[in-house]
């Protein structure tokens, strides 16, 4: 649900029913500025909406509007999707990557010469380097590493991609400066910052990523929020995490510390995923299969129920907000 060509769809609307025994189950889901994707079981990848960059030329042509779910021609054997505003990275069972999209910021790791990628485009500079998972922030990359090493591309310009320096435009992929013998369980991105998740539970910001909102941060900096964590996420200016006992806990723009959004975890309703949208607002599914959704939780902290899914014997184990 959400906005689409005719205007804001209030109701979740079934996009199409892809026959299991043929195309596959999803199994990854991820969305941007007006489009979404999705890796199925069998290793193929689907998208829809806005799609950014295909049969474009230059950023300022109108991307292909795919009112049903497509597959995506380049990769047959993927496992991870992940989208930006404006581009979208997959990561195949081999380790390789690749993407589609705008490279503005050097986001997909093209040369500066390179604004847009009409079609997914391998990424060359991470050739060798086996790829075991990606986000993607507003006009950046992270990706991990097979070896543990937090690799980066993109917008740099509040110290984001953690290499120690704030840039516009990173084209060559770069190291994130982590604690020594730090293990990375998950990461995140914003707009202007990413987040860090330790295998000790440790969690570690980088960029515009502190209750304060500090604008340029290049070296790592510990948040702490007294809990156990499970998940983490971010969006626009905002963070998330999810608490093992299925509590989201939410902080950036709009909150002076972190705050726990308790109202429905009071009521014996656990969280088992969330996600946030560019606009701040939050999506959380919960274990009995319904969406919460918060629009704007640093003012009303009381979420709306998207949709009781589990009534209509429909299971929901994720759901994603856009870019």
């Amino acid at each position: 649900c959400g906005l689409n060509d005719g205007g804001f769809v209030q109701r979740p609307q079934q996009l199409l029913r892809l026959p299991p025994a043929e195309f596959g189950n999803p199994i990854d889901l991820a969305a941007g500025h007006g489009f979404a994707a999705t890796v199925l079981n069998n290793g193929a990848l689907i998208a829809w909406g806005a799609v950014p960059g295909a049969d474009s030329s230059t950023l300022g042509q109108a991307p292909t509007r795919m009112h049903l779910p497509q597959s995506i021609s380049g990769t047959s054997r993927a496992r991870f999707v992940a989208c930006g505003r404006d581009h979208v990275v997959v990561v195949s069972q081999d380790g390789t990557c690749a993407g589609w999209g705008s490279n503005s910021h050097g986001q997909l790791a093209q040369p500066p010469s390179t604004r847009v990628c009409a079609d997914l485009v391998p990424l060359g500079a991470f050739r060798g380097v086996p790829i075991t998972n990606v986000v993607c922030g507003g006009a950046s990359t992270l990706l991990l590493s097979v070896h543990g090493r937090v690799l980066g591309v993109g917008d740099a310009s509040h110290g984001q991609l953690g290499h120690g320096s704030a840039e516009t435009a990173v084209y060559r992929p770069v190291s994130m400066r982590l604690p020594e013998a730090a293990k990375v369980r998950s990461m995140a991105c914003g707009v202007a910052h990413s987040l860090v998740l330790c295998e000790t539970g440790e969690l570690l910001g980088f960029g515009g990523c502190g209750p304060g909102q500090q604008p340029v941060a290049c070296s790592a900096r510990t948040i702490k929020l007294n809990h156990n964590l499970s998940a983490i996420g971010a969006g626009g200016s905002r963070s998330f995490a999810l608490t093992e006992a299925g509590m989201v806990v939410i902080w950036g723009e709009g909150f002076s510390q972190p705050v726990a959004l308790d109202e429905v975890f009071r009521t014996g309703v656990h969280i088992r995923s969330a996600s946030l949208g560019s606009d701040g607002s939050l999506l959380a599914v919960s274990f009995a299969s319904n969406v919460y959704e918060w629009r704007n939780p640093a003012l009303d902290q009381r979420p709306c129920v998207v949709e009781h899914f589990a009534e209509n014997g429909i299971r929901i184990n994720n759901a994603v907000a856009g870019r």
